[in-house]
């Protein structure tokens, strides 16, 4: 480990004296390694320091560490990292080109290439910039992240035997996370995987105790991939999530659902999918009466059902 003069005037500006309980759940930094002496610049504002070569800080008594090619501390209180910064703690990593620690707020900037991987789901993020709230005690008691400039979600699944399934690829202009299953997404959202995609303004996203999620705004759609494909679209469509994979879906509203058999059409539209496969659709409303119509028949009533095991239509009751 290299100290120098500069490294040891560093530890005085950052780690603030003061023995509070409060005090010693943030952040209070230590110096790990600087590979070149730093310069101090006082002013009336505050103590500035800037040091360069592997700068290396942890949080004292934590799993927090930070490395990048150069430092700049002002008054202790913000901390700036430039050039092949990393960000690491007990629940993700973060890579980028610069990050910014805000020691009043607990928040963590990171800007240009960001790449985030969560250490506990196994979900990454990649863009241009995200803004890190990490859990303090007095502070905050749930890990929130911003993401915006269109940020890309590799969002991991469990399987049916509890591992990895094939993850949700999420893009948006803007995202907000909420400790590590609630999602908020905003601006062109898409969502893709093999089997699906779908498309909306927005996106609330529950894959926690909730087990939910919302696609509302633009026209949103959700379309089945594959030989027998269908399209869902609505004012609104509610997510039903088993796992983290889509078992139920209910359209609302101006609600169409179409195959290669059948068109349907009614206020309202659900569909139960199994294996991500489509089982059975109900059709309901007032507003407009549920019509299925295909090269075969039309039938019109005040509810229609559709079964289709295995994505095979085999009944139509109304």
């Amino acid at each position: 480990m290299k100290r120098g003069r500069g490294a040891i005037v560093l530890i005085a500006l950052l780690m603030p004296a003061a023995p509070a309980a409060a005090q010693s759940q943030r952040c209070i930094f230590q110096i790990d390694n600087v590979d070149r002496q730093g310069a101090v610049v006082e002013t009336p504002r505050g103590t500035n320091y800037f040091a360069g070569g592997n700068v290396r800080l942890s949080c004292r008594g934590t799993q927090i560490s930070m490395r990048s090619d150069s430092l700049a501390s002002f008054g202790g209180s913000v901390v700036q990292f430039i050039g092949n910064v990393q960000y690491r703690d007990s629940a993700l990593t973060m890579d980028a080109q610069r990050g910014t620690y805000h020691r009043n707020a607990e928040k963590w900037e990171a800007r240009g290439k960001v790449t985030t991987n969560n250490l506990l789901t196994g979900s990454t993020l990649t863009g241009p910039a995200l803004d890190y709230y990490r859990v303090v005690k007095g502070v905050r008691d749930t890990t929130e992240m911003f993401a915006t400039g269109r940020p890309r979600i590799r969002y991991v699944t469990t399987d049916s035997a509890g591992g990895e399934g094939e993850p949700y690829l999420i893009v948006a202009d803007r995202v907000r996370f909420k400790g590590n299953d609630r999602l908020w997404a905003g601006g062109k959202v898409t969502i893709d995987r093999s089997d699906f995609a779908a498309r909306s303004d927005s996106l609330r996203l529950d894959t926690g105790k909730g087990s939910d999620g919302t696609l509302i705004g633009g026209n949103p759609e959700l379309r089945g991939i594959g030989p027998d494909s269908f399209t869902v679209s609505g004012n609104r469509l509610d997510l039903t999530l088993e796992r983290r994979d889509l078992s139920y879906l209910l359209a609302r509203g101006n609600a169409r659902t179409v195959s290669r058999e059948w068109n349907l059409v009614a206020d309202t539209i659900a569909l139960d999918l199994a294996g991500r496969k489509l089982e059975q659709t109900l059709a309901w409303g007032d507003k407009t009466r549920p019509s299925a119509t295909s090269p075969a028949y039309a039938l019109t009533a005040d509810s229609l059902a559709l079964d289709t095991p295995g994505q095979q239509l085999k009944e139509v009751r109304g």
